[in-house]
């Protein structure tokens, strides 16, 4: 729970409680009432969009946001379903989703179908006739659904041919068949390193085969631009991206905009990185990663940062300093992986750090 007080009257509640307070769990959207990603609880427990909000109006009034919602270490009910039913998508409008839930059962413990239409609209900016509740049967994520595959040509012609509607059912494994993802990528990586280990300069290149036909494959070199120095605290960095049209098929990514094999690409060259300066790949992590308070050069501000917090904790509960440079090759937990240490940035601003016990 934040308390909005003693802010410049012109300021709107969003960047008085990411940047002022520091909550950056509100997130900041179309800034106009229109996609309700900034939704918090008033006092009088109402989902309120805060971006048409000035801060001056809520002068020494409380507002609950997305981090006041769970209990501690215990995650509210609402969030709770979120993560059981793959609620969460991409993240971005998570929190405001989960602020309108909370609001509506605060409200109305048992809602029927028309009162949670009725909220999730007045969320989403649309009337209550254009939103539907469906409760669905809902897979995985990694498969071939951000492109077209050849059996959605097959039912637009077959439905064309009959005149009649016509329904392509696939499994999960058949759509991981038939989709396009896997192209090959290649990430060049440059670093210009201080003599105790600090990184100054990072320099990237990516060259990525779309195969004969680009659908929204600049979606990896845009995504990749952005999260590619985001770990770490660089003065300086440069970035190239090229789509390279082949003979090939039409490649695209599973899901996450390629930042996936990004990560793990960036993850191995940091880790050969220091061993080359002789340095511990967990202290060399812990020197030049991001903190709480620091600004990236695009001007992401971070509030809080608990990636030094997660690589000592995995360090120490998988016996890193016991291990490192001991065990066999291949000889680790994890026999599928290459030894070392990986970080990866999340969307919802949150670090999920991978120890490889396996090191040489």
């Amino acid at each position: 729970m934040a308390t909005v007080t003693k802010f410049p009257w012109r300021h709107t509640k969003p960047f008085s409680i990411r940047d002022r307070v520091a909550l950056t769990g509100t997130r900041r959207g179309c800034t106009s009432g229109v996609c309700g990603v900034c939704t918090v609880q008033g006092v009088d427990g109402r989902a309120v969009l805060s971006c048409l909000a000035l801060a001056i109006e809520w002068d020494n009034r409380p507002v609950t946001t997305i981090e006041g919602v769970a209990g501690g270490d215990e995650l509210h009910p609402v969030q709770k379903a979120f993560l059981e039913y793959g609620a969460v998508q991409y993240g971005a409008c998570t929190p405001g989703l989960i602020m309108t839930a909370k609001a509506l059962l605060d409200e109305n413990p048992d809602p029927d179908e028309e009162a949670i239409n009725e909220a999730l609209a007045a969320a989403l900016r649309l009337s209550d006739g254009q939103v539907r509740i469906m409760s669905l049967n809902t897979g995985g994520g990694f498969t071939g659904r951000t492109s077209v595959c050849p059996h959605h040509y097959v039912a637009a012609v077959l439905s064309r041919k009959t005149s009649r509607p016509v329904k392509v059912r696939a499994t999960a494994d058949e759509e991981f068949i038939a989709c396009r993802a896997g192209g090959e990528v290649k990430y060049t990586f440059r670093t210009g390193v201080s003599e105790t280990g600090q990184i100054k300069a990072f320099e990237v290149d990516i060259g990525f085969d779309t195969g004969a036909y680009v659908e929204s494959q600049m979606i990896v070199l845009t995504l990749t631009s952005s999260y590619m120095h985001s770990l770490y605290k660089i003065e300086a960095s440069r970035y190239s991206g090229r789509l390279v049209h082949t003979n090939n098929i039409p490649y695209y990514f599973h899901h996450g905009g390629g930042l996936a094999q990004m990560a793990f690409g960036l993850g191995q060259y940091m880790d050969a990185l220091a061993r080359e300066l002789g340095m511990d790949p967990a202290d060399f992590h812990l020197l030049n990663g991001v903190t709480k308070g620091h600004t990236t050069m695009t001007g992401t501000f971070f509030g809080s940062c608990g990636l030094a917090e997660c690589i000592t904790k995995t360090a120490k509960q998988a016996g890193w300093k016991r291990k490192y440079g001991k065990l066999p090759p291949l000889k680790g937990i994890d026999r599928r992986w290459c030894d070392g240490l990986r970080c990866q940035r999340r969307v919802q601003a949150r670090y999920i750090g991978r120890l490889h016990q396996d090191r040489r």
